[in-house]
C-alpha cells in the first residue's frame, strides 16, 4: 500500500532534469481526481515534452499507478483522502533521531541503546 510523497518525486525528477521547464507541472499529477484524468495528464506531459515520455512511461508501471492514483490503490478511500502526499514529517525528526541513538554507532551499539 503506497502513496508516492510529491517532494521526492519532484526532487528526483529535478535531479534528473535539472533545468527542464516541466519540473513545474510534475505535481499536476498528484492532482488528478481519477486513474482516466491522471493517464491523460501524463500523456499531456509526454506530449508537451516528448524528451519526458520515458520518464512518465516509467510511472505508467501498475505499482506506481497504485501510489498515485487511489482508484489503484489498495488504502481505503478515507485514508488516501487523509494521507500526507509528503514526508515532511518524517523527515523532520531526523535530526530528533539521531540525537537520541547516537551517530555512527556499530549495529549493535544502536539496539542496545
Amino acid at each position: 500500500m503506497l502513496v508516492f510523497c510529491l517532494v521526492h518525486v519532484k526532487r528526483n525528477f529535478a535531479k534528473r532534469f535539472p533545468t527542464h521547464k516541466a519540473r513545474y507541472i510534475i505535481e499536476q499529477i498528484w492532482e488528478a481526481e481519477t486513474e482516466q484524468k491522471l493517464i491523460a495528464r501524463m500523456q499531456s506531459i509526454c506530449t508537451l515534452h516528448p524528451e519526458l515520455t520515458s520518464w512518465i512511461n516509467n510511472k505508467k508501471k501498475t505499482w506506481i499507478l497504485a501510489g498515485l492514483a487511489k482508484e489503484k490503490s489498495k488504502v481505503p478511500h478515507e485514508w488516501w483522502v487523509y494521507a500526507r502526499k509528503h514526508t515532511g514529517i518524517g523527515e523532520s525528526s531526523h535530526f530528533q533521531d539521531n540525537n537520541f541513538t547516537g551517530r555512527k554507532l556499530c549495529v549493535l551499539a544502536a539496539v542496545l541503546r
